[in-house]
């Protein structure tokens, strides 16, 4: 019988499967990207994260706030709708920080800026040069 493994990070279908959500992709980003706006949203809830910073680099920075508005409504939505209310208790809003000024590099993941702007969780939009980082999370 083989080992049954465990993905605590594992989107659920009813996220994938959000039409309101699915939607409001196809109308504010182009379908030649993949920004994981759903795993994005399901990391938040996860790591019940309450202010994200989103970096992005030059080429991208043109989809950073229809990207900081689908994770600001969605998330809230998200939480409000929750199956278990107790899982996510007093969620209000999330605090989003957009990162514009690494622009250089789009594999330079700013977590020193992160660290200093007190964030949850850094989302990085760009390829990446894999070197290890300390905290906070990134995505």
């Amino acid at each position: 019988m083989p080992v049954k493994r465990i993905t605590p990070f594992r989107i659920p279908e009813t996220l994938l499967n959000y039409d309101l959500l699915n939607q409001a992709i196809a109308d504010v980003l182009p379908s030649n990207y993949n920004f994981e706006i759903h795993k994005t949203i399901w990391r938040i809830r996860c790591l019940r994260a309450k202010r994200i910073a989103l970096q992005f680099p030059e080429g991208l920075l043109m989809f950073a706030i229809p990207i900081a508005e689908l994770l600001r409504k969605f998330t809230a939505l998200f939480y409000n709708n929750a199956e278990d209310r107790n899982e996510c208790p007093n969620y209000t809003e999330l605090d989003v920080v957009i990162m514009g000024d690494v622009t250089y590099g789009a594999c330079c993941v700013d977590d020193y800026t992160a660290r200093a702007l007190k964030v949850d969780l850094l989302v990085h939009y760009g390829h990446s040069c894999l070197v290890p980082l300390e905290t906070p999370s990134v995505l």
